[in-house]
């Protein structure tokens, strides 16, 4: 049964290269051969297999979650490169789709704000990672208060803070991440989680 729908996917591919099922084919090509060109050091070729990749992506629609998907991909990729600007101006505009599509306090958006949030940290654009970092928290402690992704934020914010020298609001997020985990353990022994 896979083997039919690929191969329709394959035919749809063929006719209709503008269509929504060609378009995702050849996004996943070019999504191999540019992580498979900057794999073998081909770093030229590979830039231009992740500009065509998001030229692909765009077609998806400019408010389209998977847009925003691709554009986290190729950010992360970019960020783990050194192209912090680049990769800024894209986490930036996937944060934008995802609070247009599920408003700014969703899970989905809480995701965005953590890789914006890691990457200005990274960059040590401080003020805007401490900013980041207290919206996110915010946001966790209101949709997820004991959630794994709160002890992780809490960890992050921690480190920001201790990197600027603020010992003892770090140690705060220090505790209270210590809390979560905590009774996170407490509900998994119990069989709640």
């Amino acid at each position: 049964m896979k083997l039919l729908a690929r191969f329709t996917q394959w035919i749809f591919g063929l006719l209709l290269p503008d269509s929504a099922l060609g378009r995702e084919d050849r996004i996943r090509k070019i999504r191999k051969k540019a992580f498979r060109l900057h794999a073998a050091g081909q770093f030229a070729e590979a830039d231009s297999a992740f500009t065509e990749w998001l030229g692909l992506a765009e077609k998806l629609g400019p408010e389209s979650l998977q847009l925003a998907r691709h554009l986290d991909e190729i950010a992360d990729f970019h960020q783990n490169v050194g192209s912090f600007e680049l990769s800024e101006k894209l986490f930036r505009r996937s944060l934008q789709i995802k609070e247009k599509i599920f408003g700014p306090n969703s899970r989905q958006t809480a995701t965005g704000i953590n890789n914006l949030a890691l990457l200005c940290y990274t960059q040590s654009k401080h003020e805007e990672a401490e900013h980041l970092y207290r919206r996110l928290k915010e946001l966790l402690e209101a949709q997820a208060p004991g959630s794994r992704d709160l002890a992780i934020c809490l960890d992050n914010y921690a480190a920001l803070l201790r990197r600027l020298r603020r010992e003892v609001e770090s140690q705060q997020l220090i505790a209270q991440a210590r809390e979560v985990r905590k009774a996170l353990e407490e509900a998994e022994e119990a069989g709640k989680v």
